[in-house]
């Protein structure tokens, strides 16, 4: 939550992952002008986040700061690609300049979790924060491992470590 629009209240912003069969697509949405109930004045139209590119996800997030440092809020998506019978893998991009329509200038390209280890997830989130205080934004990544998890169909394997 961040007042994008400059009103003095806080707007809310929300992803959602849609799972048809093949590439699966994600798309946010900001609702302005949020009350002491969290109720929504007006919500914004369904906007995609380019270039998904995972076929299954085991978690997303999202989250709004000024990552470049302009005075802007920025947009960050995450996801957890959801490897069949492999690693998953954690990735995060950037939309640029939230303006007060709730549409972002541009994009960053998609930038790996270093480490990532699970094989399954059972969900993840995101977020920045100047964690050591130096003044720098720092990127916070929440994982849930769900070790030995199968999916019947899906991933029949268990991972060796199992």
């Amino acid at each position: 939550m961040a007042d994008l629009n400059g009103d003095g209240f806080a707007d809310v912003v929300v992803l959602q992952v849609d799972d048809p069969a093949g590439e699966s697509s994600a798309y946010f949405r900001i609702g302005f002008g949020t009350d002491d109930q969290l109720t929504i004045g007006q919500w914004t139209a369904w906007s995609r986040v380019p270039e998904w590119e995972s076929w299954f996800n085991e978690g997303t997030g999202v989250a709004i700061a000024d990552i470049s440092g302009n005075g802007r809020p920025d947009l960050l998506v995450f996801r957890v690609d959801a490897v069949p019978n492999g690693q998953n893998a954690g990735y995060y991009r950037i939309g640029w300049d939230i303006d007060a329509a709730g549409q972002v200038t541009g994009w960053s390209p998609w930038l790996a979790v270093p480490d990532w280890f699970p094989w399954f997830n059972a969900g993840a989130d995101v977020t920045v924060a100047d964690v050591d205080g130096d003044g720098v934004l720092d990127l916070v990544v929440l994982m849930v491992d769900f070790a030995c998890r199968t999916q019947q169909g899906l991933l029949p394997q268990r991972p060796p470590e199992c």
